[in-house]
């Protein structure tokens, strides 16, 4: 809601979804390695981490639209290229073990989650920096 991102920032709502994000991400693996991946637990888990990435996507993607300045249409350009190049590359690597295995998928799941809690502690680090700076905004000249 507009109202909840006014009062406290899409970063904070983006650092606070990524508990929940990274709970469900280490609980489904953990179901995947330990448990042999029961149906029940793999529901639990990509319930939270669908509802998770909800809050996540858009407010990240407010964080980059915002560092864009006035070339926020090749920075979203730029994103979706991203985003659906990632995809494309992925998808089928889940598949490597195999229609019964979920391993490759809970191995790429963490691997992802490592990447995308970088990403966000860079995003902090430059949204902090951004604060203290305004005219290190990217396009703004």
């Amino acid at each position: 809601s507009g109202r909840i991102v006014g009062r406290f920032g899409p970063l904070r709502i983006a650092l606070v979804a990524a508990i929940p994000f990274t709970g469900a991400v280490l609980f489904t693996s953990l179901a995947v390695f330990a448990w042999g991946a029961p149906a029940w637990a793999m529901i639990a888990g990509f319930f939270v981490i669908a509802g998770a990435n909800g809050m996540l996507m858009p407010n990240l993607a407010s964080i980059v639209m915002t560092s864009a300045g006035t070339s926020s249409g090749a920075g979203s350009a730029l994103m979706g290229a991203a985003q659906f190049s990632l995809a494309a590359a992925i998808a089928p690597l889940t598949g490597l073990a195999g229609e019964s295995s979920a391993v490759p998928m809970a191995m790429l799941m963490l691997l992802m989650l490592a990447i995308q809690l970088g990403c966000l502690f860079v995003v902090r680090r430059v949204h902090v920096d951004e604060k203290k700076a305004p005219s290190a905004v990217i396009g703004d000249d």
